[in-house]
C-alpha cells in the first residue's frame, strides 16, 4: 500500500477495521454496570454475557470483512482501469452496507437483551439511562453551552411558564432547552 496521510483520524486500509456506525463497541457493558439498579440475576447476567460474546463474534466478523474491503479500495499508484474502477465501487457499496448491517444488527440485539430483561428490567434500564445521560449533561452545561453560545441561546421555563435566558456558565443548569437566536 502506498504511503497514507497519518494525520487523517481513520486511514483507508487493511488497519481501518473499525466501523464508526451508531452500534456500541460494547453490547450489555452499561447494562452491567447498573446490575443492581436494574434488578439483574446472576441468571440474566449469565445470558445477557452469552449474548454480548455472540455480538462481539459477529461485528469482529464484519470488521474483519471491512477492513479487508478497505485493503482492496486503497490509494493505487496508478489510474484504475475502468474493469478495476467498477470493481472498487463495488468494494465501496460493500463497505457501505456493512455499516447499515451494523445498525441492523445493534437494532437486534437491543431487542434481544429487552427479551432478557422483561419489560420491568427494560423500564428500570432505561430510567436508569436517562438518569445518566441528564446528571451528565447537567454537569458539562456550562461547557455545552459557551460551545453554542454563538448560535444559541439557553432558555428555562420560569415558575410562570416563561422561557427566560439563564447563564451559560450557571454549574446547575436544569430544565434547560436551546433556542436559536
Amino acid at each position: 500500500m502506498p504511503p497514507h496521510d497519518e494525520k487523517a483520524p481513520l486511514r483507508l486500509g487493511l488497519l481501518d477495521q473499525r466501523m464508526r456506525s451508531m452500534a456500541p463497541d460494547f453490547l450489555v457493558d452499561r447494562v452491567l454496570v447498573h446490575y443492581k439498579l436494574i434488578g439483574l440475576t446472576d441468571e440474566t447476567i449469565r445470558q445477557l454475557l452469552d449474548l454480548a460474546g455472540e455480538y462481539h463474534q459477529e461485528r469482529t466478523a464484519a470488521e474483519d470483512e471491512f477492513a479487508l474491503l478497505g485493503h482492496k479500495v486503497s490509494p493505487v499508484p496508478t489510474p484504475p482501469s475502468p474493469e478495476q474502477a467498477a470493481e472498487r465501487r463495488e468494494h465501496f457499496a460493500r463497505r457501505a452496507a456493512l455499516f447499515a448491517e451494523d445498525d441492523r444488527r445493534a437494532e437486534t440485539y437491543y431487542d434481544r437483551v429487552r427479551t432478557i430483561l422483561g419489560e420491568q428490567g427494560w423500564a428500570n434500564l432505561l430510567s436508569v439511562y436517562l438518569d445518566e445521560v441528564t446528571a451528565r449533561l447537567n454537569r458539562l452545561g456550562p461547557a455545552l453551552a459557551a460551545g453554542v453560545a454563538p448560535a444559541f441561546a439557553l432558555l428555562a421555563e420560569d415558575p410562570e411558564g416563561v422561557h427566560r435566558p439563564v447563564d451559560p456558565y450557571d454549574n446547575e443548569l436544569t430544565g434547560v432547552f436551546p433556542a436559536i437566536v
